[in-house]
């Protein structure tokens, strides 16, 4: 890397050198970002991929930017494969399929949000790595290379992920970048720092859901201004945006996310320890006590599947038996040796059969569940932040398609101790249906899903007479209300409906401490932390609205909890 003094230099030829520099930089950013994609007949299709970061997160989706140029006359279809995959050998994967459809010499240029393969259940250490396979004329279908993991820093699937502008590595001489990197090795953490290219910034809360810290200037999140509802939106779901200014020191919390402003002297020391105690979704999704039966109440209802080591021992030496010199017995004994060639494969097929009806009886078809939803309003910014949480055991599934709402996020979590080594598939199909071993059968598994979206719905506190109101303007009833007012007094309101004003009346501390117990399901739970039950100036509202619940696999069938619906309260709201 090229250094300067800007002591033995004059100021202007400084800045001629930076800004020099800093194009030179960009134009090597977009090469870096940009892939085109070889093996394909150049006279007939020219495939370019960019990325909005340089390096493949270790969960959630990355944003690409596809441009296909049709050389021929005619109009063609192309098919691009996404691998995602965290294991030398392809153990764990994601795949995910689109199709796009160009007309005669013409070019077309889509922008797609990939998801990768989701580290958050196999706690592995092996780097995330995106492979592409394009498949249509000519195009001969081979699997190619796309982002890896960049993991010179520690990136695996449990490391932070930590998008960096390229701006700051030379265009910016309040940042000190390698000084940064280099308390990252010194400290040993699990951070990858990977470069972002603003020009392809993503649309949606989605597209941004692999990164856990943003780190940049305060220049460039003014530069931002056009992306700053979407930033808060990732920042409601757990994203932790870290600004380095010249002069402000500053904390804002937005839902379970936030922004840190860090003063340009304090950068080295402080960045790197802020980035590693953020609680990111990751740390929340990966946390190997959260899921598990012993901290969790949802999983303590769902019985564990049996597997009596005697009696399968019994059904093998039976199957072994009747296979065998039974079946030989019986042959010889008629004189009709070529009866084997019959007889084998009809008990194959009945002892399956009957291993099948064995699985049905007990499991029956589809499966249950237990399901919990917390829904966090942000009325400041106007946001509702979901979280659900939901954990199955199946038995025969017929079908294992579902597909999600727009903007959801889905990501399986372990319910054991140990998950490595198991197979796992996890298909994205065209068209948005999921497919493949989210739900797998005869088993016991656990995903969480998310959502950030707009919403003007909020609890306000009504000041009048003896004792407050409470002001609903959310779209549910609420069977019981818990307020804590700005001076930490408890209210209590029961029954309260959309536009109604409902009386609060002084809480006791039982029903209280009870109500806040009821909230969360884990003991370790990062969402809601125990920092948002504590909060002066908050609501805590029990939905009896189960509509609210997000669907997957409809063959399983769900017991759901109330949807707890929590957030600070507005003043002065009008009945």
């Amino acid at each position: 890397m090229v250094s300067f003094s800007f002591f033995s230099l004059h100021r202007a030829w400084v800045w001629f050198c930076i800004c020099v520099c800093g194009f030179a930089f960009h134009m090597a950013c977009a090469d870096r970002f940009e892939y085109r994609i070889g093996s394909l007949d150049s006279e007939v299709v020219e495939v370019k991929i960019s990325s909005f970061t340089e390096t493949v997160p270790a969960y959630g989706v990355v944003t690409l930017k596809v441009e296909v140029r049709n050389h021929r006359r005619d109009a063609g279809q192309w098919s691009f494969r996404f691998e995602g995959f965290s294991s030398w050998d392809r153990k764990k994967e994601l795949v995910s399929e689109r199709r796009l459809q160009v007309e005669g010499q013409s070019v077309r240029i889509v922008s797609w949000e990939i998801p990768v393969f989701p580290g958050t259940e196999t706690r592995d250490s092996y780097q995330p790595r995106l492979n592409v396979v394009v498949s249509g004329p000519g195009a001969p279908g081979a699997s190619r290379p796309l982002l890896n993991s960049g993991a010179a820093y520690g990136g695996n699937l449990n490391s932070t992920f930590v998008a960096v502008s390229p701006g700051l590595q030379v265009t910016r001489d309040d940042w000190n970048m390698e000084g940064i990197r280099q308390e990252v090795r010194n400290s040993r953490n699990a951070l990858t720092l990977s470069q972002y290219d603003p020009e392809l910034f993503p649309t949606t809360t989605t597209g941004l859901s692999g990164i856990d810290v943003f780190l940049m200037s305060e220049a460039e999140w003014r530069e931002h201004s056009p992306q700053h509802p979407l930033f808060y939106r990732w920042m409601a779901l757990g994203g932790k945006m870290i600004v380095v200014s010249r002069d402000q020191t500053r904390t804002e919390v937005v839902g379970s996310g936030g922004m840190e402003w860090v003063r340009v002297e304090d950068e080295v020391n402080r960045i790197p320890s802020l980035v590693m105690s953020a609680s990111t979704p990751q740390k929340r999704l990966s946390d190997p006590r959260g899921y598990l039966a012993s901290d969790w109440s949802l999983r303590k209802l769902v019985p564990d599947i049996s597997r009596p080591f005697g009696l399968l021992m019994m059904v093998v030496v039976v199957i072994a038996l009747l296979l065998g010199p039974l079946n030989l017995w019986i042959s010889f004994r008629k004189k009709n040796s070529l009866q084997v060639i019959w007889t084998t494969p009809m008990l194959s097929v009945g002892v399956s059969v009957l291993v099948g009806m064995g699985i049905v009886f007990s499991d029956g078809f589809g499966g249950k569940g237990q399901r919990s939803q917390v829904v966090l309003l942000i009325p400041e910014h106007q946001l509702e932040v979901t979280v659900q949480e939901q954990v199955s055991r199946t038995g025969v599934l017929l079908s294992r398609q579902f597909t999600l709402p727009e903007s959801t996020e889905i990501y399986p979590v372990a319910t054991t101790s140990i998950r490595r080594g198991e197979r796992r598939r996890y298909v994205e199909q065209a068209g948005g249906t999921w497919n493949g071993d989210w739900f797998a059968n005869r088993r016991i598994q656990a995903q969480v899903l998310q959502r950030s979206r707009n919403s003007r719905a909020r609890l306000s506190l009504v000041e009048g007479g003896e004792s407050p109101s409470i002001l609903s303007t959310v779209d549910a009833t609420f069977k019981r209300v818990l307020v804590r007012d700005a001076q930490g007094k408890m209210w209590w309101a029961e029954d309260v409906h959309a536009g109604v004003a409902t009386p609060l009346r002084p809480a006791g501390r039982e029903e209280s401490a009870e109500l806040l117990e009821e909230v969360t399901t884990r003991n370790a739970a990062a969402f809601p932390d125990r920092g948002m039950l504590r909060g002066q100036g908050w609501f805590y509202a029990e939905s009896v609205e189960a509509s609210r619940y997000i669907d997957s696999l409809n063959s399983i069938r769900w017991q759901d909890r109330p949807v707890w619906f929590m957030g600070p309260f507005s003043e002065g709201g009008r009945p």
